[in-house]
């Protein structure tokens, strides 16, 4: 994954962290900005990501079947990008001379009409600054989607306006809503049941493409997630019963097995340090100790518990009392 692909992605998650405190209304909330089925081909999908080079030959491969799509709108960032230094006049006629010495001339005209509108519309959200502020809140966030999506087809019209930006809606859409689910306290078959729909209202029957490739780490994590209050509500035994069978399902049980290791060092360290802060309490509030009595008695009880790692527990101590802990 290159580093613009990370970038994309990360604002695309930091957009979907919202949606924890999304307002839950029975009005327009509940529609959705696009679904049904998505007609973003596995190639445009992998695509979208990619770093665009604007003097790489067969650049007309991207807008074969036409010149809207989902990677117009990227086209025409980097567009600007490359021709950024120019008053406004020669900006346009530095892209139309690269449009045409890149593609066929009918298709060059095409897209340079598209540009001009392109360009036009970006002036026209900036001169509405205040209308179409980025959402500083997760209740802002699908009422901005939504209103910035009305106003592109209002702009563009509806068809080439879904084409332009519709990727990017469904997307930012979708994860929002699906940190909705996530975040609710229900249970994980309910949970299971609502993403199921949702990956299907938005994405229709050929499922998300933001849910293919995923790490079994990611999709193991959110697992847990949605069957957080299911876990929360069984027995020590249940829960490690449960959580096994989970990671069975994402692990090889090589992996497994390494994972309850380290379940089980960690336990082992959460049980030291709680038997080590008892006796530790019981010492300190000992009257008839002196402080160099407590000193000497801890620093041989914290040997005794920690071994190897009294050292390194001691530094610890000493950064948690040097913050104020």
């Amino acid at each position: 994954m290159n580093g613009k692909r990370l970038l994309t992605l990360a604002a695309v998650v930091a957009f979907a962290a919202m949606a924890v405190f999304i307002m839950r209304g029975k009005d327009e909330h509940d529609a959705y900005v696009i679904s049904g089925e998505n007609d973003v081909s596995e190639e445009e999908w992998r695509n979208y990501f990619k770093a665009m080079d604007l003097e790489a030959p067969g650049l007309d491969r991207y807008f074969a079947d036409s010149i809207a799509n989902p990677q117009t709108v990227r086209f025409f960032k980097a567009l600007q990008g490359k021709f950024k230094d120019l008053d406004f006049e020669s900006h346009l006629e530095a892209i139309h001379a690269y449009l045409r010495r890149m593609m066929s001339a009918e298709r060059a005209e095409e897209m340079f009409a598209l540009y001009k509108k392109f360009a036009t519309y970006e002036k026209s959200l900036m001169a509405d600054s205040k209308r179409f502020r980025r959402p500083v809140s997760g209740g802002e966030a699908l009422s901005y989607l939504r209103d910035i999506q009305r106003y592109r087809r209002e702009f563009f019209g509806a068809e080439t306006a879904d084409r332009l930006f519709g990727l990017e809606v469904r997307t930012q859409e979708y994860l929002l809503r699906k940190g909705l689910v996530l975040n609710e306290n229900s249970y994980g078959a309910e949970k299971e049941k609502k993403l199921a729909a949702l990956r299907r209202d938005i994405w229709g029957e050929k499922g998300s493409p933001l849910d293919e490739g995923r790490q079994p780490l990611e999709r193991y994590n959110e697992k847990l997630q949605i069957f957080a209050r299911d876990l929360g509500e069984l027995s020590d035994e249940e829960r490690a019963e449960r959580v096994r069978s989970f990671r069975s399902e994402f692990f090889s049980e090589d992996v497994v097995r390494r994972l309850e290791k380290v379940d089980a060092e960690i336990a082992t360290d959460v049980a030291r340090e709680q038997a080590y802060r008892t006796r530790e309490r019981e010492i300190k509030s000992d009257s008839g100790l002196s402080d160099d009595e407590k000193t000497r008695i801890l620093e041989s009880l914290q040997r005794e518990i920690f071994g190897d790692d009294a050292e390194s527990f001691k530094r610890r101590e000493a950064i948690a009392e040097g913050s104020g802990r």
